[in-house]
């Protein structure tokens, strides 16, 4: 519920930001590795991937679970893959619009003894929050 809320306020945010309407990828499926797709500005129409994560709890209390496929297809997507990351816990819901490389900064690496699967990073590693007003 908390997540399809942050997809949702995400679908408004990129509608309003590029005056297009983006697609919600991930109703289709969840294997794609990001939720939304949509375009870098208004004028430039190179396509552009987001992966949203939203939280109830305060931006100090807050974590993202990153699957290693989100991580994979950040990776592959480079300078086109985002994260929105909502607080939703008061009535001017906050957004954090952090790139993909800022997030890989944070995982783990693999070595010979295994490879990880889901890491949970804190909200409050990073910066640039803005409230958004629904």
């Amino acid at each position: 519920e908390t997540g399809l809320e942050g997809e949702q306020l995400s679908m408004g945010y990129e509608e309003h930001r590029t005056m297009t309407t983006p697609i919600h990828s991930s109703i289709e499926s969840d294997s794609f590795g990001y939720d939304i797709q949509s375009v870098l500005s208004k004028d430039e129409a190179a396509p552009i991937y987001i992966e949203v994560k939203a939280s109830r709890g305060t931006k100090s209390q807050a974590k993202m679970h990153l699957t290693r496929n989100e991580y994979n297809v950040s990776i592959k997507k480079s300078d086109s893959y985002f994260f929105h990351l909502w607080i939703l816990n008061s009535d001017a819901p906050k957004l954090a619009i952090v790139p993909g490389r800022e997030v890989a900064k944070h995982c783990p690496q693999d070595n010979e003894d295994g490879i990880w699967s889901v890491v949970e990073i804190p909200f409050s590693v990073f910066g640039g929050w803005e409230e958004w007003n629904i």
